[in-house]
């Protein structure tokens, strides 16, 4: 009778992994593991691996592995750090030994810093990192195409399991005077693990 599914399977059915009621992908990813698309998952070396950012300066920044086969999305692996330079995630990027193919940017990397006149693309691009960079959307845009990527996305539930979780937790804001949730995201630590896999 109008109750959501995460009340009643929370409060019925006493299922405390379910997700959070307000949450943006609880859904898709209940279903992921209940369609057992959250498991062992292995690199493939014969596939090339694109990576997708989201680039704190003051917040983490968080990095999606992904290989592809043309219809299936393999989520391989996952990494977040914060108060690190550009070196040490492309350090990173090195340590994992993957063969890359795309490195997806968020819009904001090509902006020049006031001090340097530099952007973190010119300094990624003169430590062997060029990003591809993806354009500015609306949220929601950017909303309904993850919701069509996470049912053709598998993840490997041991090196992705901070971001399984931080999908998990993506919600939206309450709204404790008309005691009702917005369309707009909670800026809390899952949001970085989201605005990378969008990206």
């Amino acid at each position: 009778s109008g109750v959501p599914e995460e009340i009643i399977r929370q409060e019925f059915w006493c299922d405390f992994t379910t997700t959070n009621e307000g949450a943006f992908f609880g859904q898709d990813m209940m279903k992921a593991d209940n369609q057992g698309r959250i498991r062992e998952v292995v690199y493939d070396p014969r596939q090339l691996v694109h990576t997708a950012w989201d680039i704190g300066v003051n917040d983490a920044t968080a990095i999606w592995f992904v290989q592809t086969d043309g219809r299936t999305i393999y989520a391989i692996d996952y990494y977040e750090n914060s108060s690190q330079g550009l070196p040490h995630y492309i350090a990173i990027l090195r340590e994992k030994g993957y063969v890359y193919g795309t490195h997806l940017g968020p819009h904001d990397i090509a902006q020049r810093e006031f001090g340097t006149g530099g952007s973190v693309q010119d300094t990624a691009a003169r430590l062997g990192i060029d990003f591809t960079i993806v354009p500015r959307t609306a949220k929601t845009d950017q909303l309904s195409a993850a919701h069509v990527l996470i049912p053709r996305t598998i993840f490997c539930k041991i090196r992705c399991e901070k971001g399984i979780e931080g999908l998990k937790a993506y919600e939206r804001e309450w709204d404790s005077k008309n005691r009702a949730f917005r369309n707009t995201p909670k800026h809390n630590w899952a949001s970085h693990v989201a605005d990378a896999y969008m990206t």
